[in-house]
């Protein structure tokens, strides 16, 4: 046997060790996540409203100020209170939230500015 085949298989080889320990490592490893925060679905339905972000101005700082949970197991519901940051302007979050599925989602939510404008929040049925 040639020294070039000899490199083939053992490159051939190393392959297969390497996909096998990544398939057996990688079997699961989604259903192993815990279940979503109500403050980090919060966070992020925030920073993806276009509104809210544009006015002000980007989130430098979120703060969970609250969360009041109700009911047990899959059937749960939160409020959420939230103090946010921006590079122009801050203001207050709240967000009435539903468990389901094993994850936090977002039912209704507005964002209240410092000068005390309320804006309804993008992604919430409540808009």
């Amino acid at each position: 046997m040639s020294t070039g085949s000899r490199v083939a298989i053992g490159c051939m080889l190393f392959a297969l060790c390497v996909a096998a320990v990544l398939v057996l490592y990688g079997r699961g490893s989604l259903s192993r996540q815990g279940p979503d925060s109500p403050g980090a679905v919060a966070r992020d339905m925030v920073q993806a409203d276009n509104t809210v972000v544009g006015t002000i101005g980007g989130i430098r700082s979120f703060e969970t100020v609250a969360v009041e949970e109700q009911g047990t197991g899959d059937s749960r519901t939160a409020v959420l209170d939230a103090r946010v940051l921006g590079a122009r302007d801050s203001g207050r979050l709240r967000a009435e939230m539903d468990f389901g599925e094993g994850r936090w989602s977002v039912l209704r939510a507005s964002f209240t500015l410092s000068d005390g404008t309320t804006i309804p929040v993008a992604g919430s049925a409540g808009r």
